[in-house]
């Protein structure tokens, strides 16, 4: 999903929180880790406007064609903290490294089960928006 610079995944502005967005890995695996490269911006990047602070990474083998969330599993939650504990709408230098340059890494929880499909879903942003926006997602485990 683009990289830590000027491409990024950006959702619909108006679209509305939660929201989320499902990944076939092409493959099923048993993830061990994963890292979120932030959008490296001006004025809206990481720990402002719609860079995510509290999200969730659900899986499943087997979608519903329905779009419900019936077949999938919890793999875990995550909150974005900055490294420098600035107040909100405040980001240093040595925050902005930590977002957009070396990625902010999250293990899964070991007892998790193998899953292809992933679906990241925003349940929180830094700002006041609504849609969220990130550079770049790199997931790591064991392929079956």
């Amino acid at each position: 999903l683009g990289g830590a610079g000027t491409s990024i995944f950006h959702t619909k502005p108006g679209s509305g929180l939660p929201q989320w967005f499902t990944i076939d890995m092409g493959v099923t695996a048993t993830l061990s880790r994963f890292k979120l490269h932030h959008r490296d911006g001006t004025t809206d990047g990481p720990y402002t406007g719609g860079d995510p602070e509290i999200y969730e990474i659900w899986g499943s083998n087997d979608p519903a064609n329905d779009g419900s969330w019936d077949s999938w599993t919890l793999l875990t939650r995550c909150k974005s903290v900055k490294p420098s504990g600035t107040p909100e709408g405040t980001v240093t230098t040595e925050d902005k490294q930590f977002a957009t340059v070396d990625g902010e890494d999250f293990d899964f929880p070991p007892d998790i089960p193998p899953v292809r499909y992933l679906r990241f879903k925003t349940v929180k942003v830094w700002g006041a928006l609504d849609h969220m926006y990130i550079a770049e997602l790199t997931f790591w485990g064991n392929v079956q």
